[in-house]
């Protein structure tokens, strides 16, 4: 479908408003994990996963974390088997960069689109490793994944669960209620700001800044004390599942 001026326009504009309102900045994403007061901790697929996630990607990228000289078909099993796990998590499936294969052999393929996308990856695999990564390095990262933040959000975040968080459109929507109004601030249909490579990377710089630089932030985790299926989990999974899970609107009427 060919998205005409106006509409591209009002997308833009919407954007530019969530910048300005600051809605993924430390301040707000703060002030969200405070106010989820209800929320639900349900024994579903996620929660039954993720740790059996994490573990298996421990696996797939030690070969490539650990040795000065990256072997490339590692990489490339990192990138294909990891991201066929995730997309268990999605609501689609996985295409090699947002491309279906067309019956080509998929290792004709992956040679296909080698320079466009894997190489600048391996290149930049230090830096993504280590979390010291600019939105241009994760580009390509982008494209492979089905060109989607969100499926990049969620490899990134069990290849290196404790640099990068899960963001997806319920984390984003959630981020824009206003407390003082009780209302949504900007449009629920937020698919283009989701897919927003600046808006992720500073949701997440904002939740390494809670995470590291908040001494007082310990109490928004105080909701899951004696929740057993969390005890090996992370602060950054526990601030995106606080956002995922709450039902803010409903806790705050």
């Amino acid at each position: 479908m060919e998205i005409d001026g106006t509409y591209k326009f009002k997308l833009r504009e919407n954007t530019i408003m969530a910048e300005k309102r600051g809605l993924y900045d430390k301040k707000n994403i703060t002030e969200v994990l405070k106010n989820s007061k209800n929320l639900k901790f349900e024994k579903n697929h996620y929660v039954y996963t993720y740790n059996k996630i994490i573990k298996h990607f421990s696996i797939l990228t030690h070969p490539i974390s650990n040795n000065k000289i990256i072997d490339e078909d590692k990489l490339i099993d990192w990138l294909v088997i990891g991201n066929s796990i995730v997309y268990s998590w999605m609501p689609t499936i996985f295409n090699i960069g947002g491309k279906k294969n067309n019956g080509d052999d998929s290792l004709k393929f992956i040679r296909n689109i080698k320079n466009e996308t894997i190489q600048p990856i391996l290149e930049n695999f230090t830096y993504i490793k280590e979390g010291k990564v600019t939105d241009k390095q994760l580009e390509p990262l982008r494209v492979f994944i089905n060109n989607s933040v969100v499926g990049m959000s969620k490899f990134l975040h069990f290849s290196f669960p404790y640099e990068y968080p899960i963001w997806d459109s319920k984390v984003e929507s959630n981020l824009s209620y206003n407390f003082d109004s009780k209302k949504y601030c900007l449009s629920k249909n937020n698919q283009h700001r989701v897919n927003n490579l600046k808006n992720y990377m500073t949701y997440r710089e904002s939740c390494k800044q809670i995470i590291e630089k908040d001494d007082n932030a310990d109490y928004l985790f105080d909701k899951f004390n004696n929740k057993s299926d969390f005890n090996q989990t992370g602060k950054m999974r526990k601030i995106e599942y606080i956002l995922f899970s709450n039902n803010i609107k409903k806790d705050n009427k």
